[in-house]
């Protein structure tokens, strides 16, 4: 017979259940806390509001909460399962509670922590170019372009941006030490007023690659005194087949408390400098920016023309004893808050390559915000390097973005992500691209050469030049130095109306000065103690002949002219379309199966003898710079203007002086020898124009003076015979008379004004 259970038996069972079934909700419990506590998704959400300054649409970094992800953001999220350690054993502070000793966290022996893959290719199929990183703030060691080379043989890409590792250099507080400068290495983050560094460690990586199969994307974490990490940062550069870097950078707030956090890395470092010498160290730090509303109320229109032509010289300041200033301010500065001007882009260039970092824009919107919402503000740094024996060298410098206060609530997070551009000078391909497009990148691209010509290279004389330069190249010849050439030739016949009045001018009033010289003297010795007699009839004489003053002025248009030949000058300078490209559809390198460089780069010497090595030639080299090889084209450049000089100066109208024979020696000298000196380590590109501009000029006089022969234009019976009248006005009287005619009328009509005036109060 089976027997009943007892009621104890039931109720025991009945407890026994319940513990259990809490038991396991604990445990699911417990699972899903860490899980979302280790897991924070990374989706959009709405801006949050900063401190300063007053916050507008785009301004403040995207802050994103716990419950807010999308599928999308889920899924491009990397797994942390199986990467992260162990959690302490330490408790969670609580809430509200102050995070005491915060720090980085390392990763000794994480082989994901020392060896970094690499992202991007030197396939111009696949990439614009290809990174390789470094374990400094999981910034980058090495970014080469795939379409671009060090020189003509194309044998080693070209290599924008570097890390700089600099054995000594000078301390603020004058010892020295070795520095290493790494461009968009994350500095540290700023926790609730505590910095932390991120850069690097003495007790190992701060930075690991999340995972084996994702290269270019990083994750830092930082952590409080009991071990427990509070913060995550995640990096992620993207590359494609444009010249755009995407780095995705986003703060996770892991602790159970806001957090007001303040980003810091380094930006762009300085480009490399051209070898050659020749025109000095042209590196720019230029900058883009936006109106105030009032001006551009679109807020698409993005200018560079305050900043673009600022040489990296001019961000140096003042040198001390011991170098110049480790940090300064570059955006904003007085002038800029003054302007009411707002950050779009920060960018460094040397001669033909540009980098520019700059906010994400959303290219696919019909009004995407460009303004650099999260940067507060830029500073350029620089570390002063010294040699052996102390001395200062050339500094090296970067830009630094500190970002604004971020309030992170928690287990939200923040978006610093930012883009870079980095590629060519080139505006049709900044055109082509449409976040370089947008961003007005093609700011960075200025054609002018500074200094005391600044101001008389015109943009849209260049404009035009390049149009006809590319025209030439693209539809007509396919070659870089024939489209020079003819270049030349075609703004040559452009310029020769006014070319051949001025010379026609120029020679008339000489050979006019000539045949008054004798009465000139007579009235000089008949007044020699009478200036102010001798003034009247030197004018009276000048009318009487029936030659005006204004006749020295047949320079002038020559002198209007110039802004053209400058404009072409320094747009031959600055084309980046000519490196690595040979002249003559590089018949020398066909010929010798490419085993010789002469004229096999338009952007570099001809070096008809290459050395092999640069070396300096004491006085010389400080007006040439270092010389690498034997070019021809300036020693050409030279036998032209030998001719030109010897066998095409007009002869002087008057009888020179000792002085003015010596005066014209030295100007001779100067353009037979020390301009092909000056021009020696001159681009093979420009040693062309200037050869070819030369040799068509001496053809062009030749003709002009052929030209007034065949007329009789400087005959002296003609010039005796032509009509005069003494009492014709001249072209400087005539203007004097309007000058007074119009003050005349002007003070009549002020008269009027003030007795209408008068008339009104009555």
């Amino acid at each position: 017979m089976q027997q009943q259970p007892s009621s104890q038996n039931v109720g025991l069972r009945i407890v026994v259940l319940l513990v259990m079934i809490l038991a396991g909700l604990g445990v699911v419990w417990s699972v899903g806390k860490n899980s979302s506590r280790q897991q924070q998704p990374q989706p959009p959400a709405p801006a949050v509001e900063l401190p300063s300054p007053e916050p507008r649409a785009g301004d403040a970094a995207p802050v994103t909460g716990p419950d807010q992800a999308s599928d999308a953001s889920r899924a491009t999220r990397p797994s942390m399962s199986g990467v992260e350690p162990p959690e302490p054993e330490a408790p969670m502070p609580k809430a509200g509670a102050p995070l005491r000793g915060l720090r980085a966290s390392v990763f000794p022996g994480d082989p994901l922590a020392t060896s970094y893959a690499r992202a991007g290719s030197v396939d111009p199929l696949w990439a614009a170019g290809v990174i390789e990183f470094s374990p400094i703030g999981a910034g980058i060691r090495e970014y080469r372009l795939s379409e671009h080379f060090v020189d003509w043989r194309r044998s080693t890409n070209y290599t924008i941006q570097s890390e700089k590792v600099v054995p000594l250099s000078r301390q603020p507080d004058g010892s020295v030490a070795p520095a290493t400068v790494t461009p968009m290495a994350a500095l540290g983050v700023e926790v609730d007023g505590s910095f932390v560094v991120l850069a690097a460690s003495a007790g190992g990586p701060t930075w690991r690659q999340v995972a084996a199969e994702r290269p270019g994307v990083f994750e830092a974490f930082v952590e409080d005194e009991s071990g427990r990490r509070v913060l995550r940062v995640e990096r992620e550069y993207v590359i494609g087949r444009e010249h755009e870097v995407g780095v995705r950078q986003t703060i996770f707030n892991l602790s159970p408390a806001s957090m007001t956090v303040r980003w810091l890395q380094l930006g762009p470092v300085d480009l490399p400098q051209d070898s050659d010498g020749y025109g000095g160290d042209r590196r720019r730090v230029p900058m883009g920016y936006l109106l105030p509303p009032s001006v551009d109320p679109a807020r698409q229109t993005v200018m560079a023309d305050e900043f673009a032509g600022r040489l990296r010289s001019e961000l140096f300041g003042r040198a001390s004893v011991v170098g110049y200033p480790a940090e300064w301010d570059v955006w904003p500065d007085s002038i800029i808050a003054e302007k009411r001007l707002e950050l779009c882009w920060s960018g460094m260039t040397n001669r033909y390559f540009g980098v520019a970092g700059h906010p994400v824009v959303d290219v696919t919107s019909s009004q995407p915000v460009k303004t650099w919402g999260w940067v507060e503000v830029v500073k350029r740094v620089l570390v002063n390097p010294v040699d052996a024996t102390g001395e200062s060298l050339d500094p090296i410098m970067a830009y630094r973005f500190d970002s604004r206060p971020l309030v992170i609530p928690a287990g939200a997070s923040a978006d610093v992500s930012m883009g870079l551009w980095m590629g060519p000078l080139s505006k049709p391909l900044m055109k082509s691209e449409p976040v370089a497009d947008a961003m007005g990148i093609r700011g960075m691209v200025v054609y002018n050469m500074g200094g005391p010509c600044a101001w008389c290279t015109f943009e849209p004389v260049t404009f035009v030049l390049r149009h006809v330069l590319h025209f030439l190249h693209d539809r007509v010849f396919r070659d870089w130095s024939m489209a020079i050439i003819f270049l030349v030739v075609f703004v040559r016949t452009c310029l020769h109306p006014l070319t051949r009045w001025s010379q026609i001018r120029m020679q008339r009033f000489g050979k006019q000065m000539s045949l008054m010289q004798p009465k000139q003297k007579k009235i000089q010795e008949r007044y020699r103690d009478d200036p102010k007699k001798m003034q009247a009839e030197m004018a009276a004489l000048w009318r009487e002949e029936g030659v005006s003053p204004f006749g020295m002025l047949g320079c002038l248009p020559m002198l209007l002219v110039t802004p053209v030949w400058l404009s072409l000058y320094a747009l031959l300078f600055y084309a980046v379309e000519l490196r690595n490209e040979p002249a003559f559809y590089g018949a020398v390198q066909w010929i010798t199966g490419g085993n010789w460089g002469f004229l096999a780069d338009m952007s570099h010497p001809d070096a008809l003898v290459s050395f092999g090595r640069s070396f300096h030639v004491p006085l010389l080299s400080s007006l040439m710079g270092p010389i690498g090889s034997l070019n021809v084209l300036p020693l050409l450049l030279g036998v032209v203007f030998f001719f030109h000089q010897k066998y095409l100066t007009p002869p002087s109208a008057t009888p020179l002086t000792p002085e003015q024979v010596m005066q014209q020696r030295m100007i001779k000298f100067m353009s037979v020898f020390m301009f092909p000196v000056f021009m020696y380590n001159s681009p093979a590109g420009l040693a062309l124009y200037f050869t070819t501009n030369s040799a068509l000029a001496i053809v062009e006089n030749a003709w002009i003076r052929r030209h007034i022969n065949k007329h009789g234009l400087l005959d002296e019976d003609k010039l005796r015979r032509a009509p005069r009248d003494p009492n014709a006005k001249g072209l400087l009287a005539r203007l004097t008379e309007a000058a007074e005619q119009k003050r005349q009328a002007a003070e009549a009509k002020a008269r009027r004004d003030q007795l209408n005036k008068g008339r009104g109060r009555k």
